[in-house]
């Protein structure tokens, strides 16, 4: 895995590595979880991020975190990920990256199980 950025504001740049980072981290995770993996689209510094990039992104997240237990779902919009969102999509995977038990922990050391409510989400 790598290192996910966890400390993103506004004033922040999002480049090719960031959306590298963030496809390769939720793959990574869904596989870790048991959710299949995505073929992102490909991006490239002269490939400007489209909706294709956002969505493929919104829907591993929110399979992942359906899979940990959670019905949580985000991030719908049609402008790119603000910083809060990013913060959230690499939270999760530095959360499972550091968590021995991947499946019953997300977020701010919420337990599965507890009807304990996550990122608008909640527990069914």
């Amino acid at each position: 895995m790598i290192d996910p950025k966890t400390d993103w504001v506004a004033s922040d740049y999002f480049s090719l590595e960031d959306y590298t980072r963030i496809t390769s981290n939720l793959n990574e995770v869904a596989e870790m979880v048991g959710v299949p993996t995505v073929s992102y689209p490909t991006a490239s510094y002269a490939l400007v991020l489209t909706a294709s990039h956002r969505a493929s992104i919104v829907a591993q997240y929110n399979s992942i975190v359906n899979a940990l237990g959670w019905q949580a779902r985000v991030f719908d919009g049609a402008y790119w990920f603000n910083a809060l969102q990013l913060n959230e999509i690499e939270q999760l995977c530095a959360n499972v990256l550091t968590t021995n038990d991947a499946k019953y922990r997300y977020g701010d050391q919420s337990v599965r199980g507890t009807g304990t409510v996550y990122g608008g989400g909640s527990r069914g």
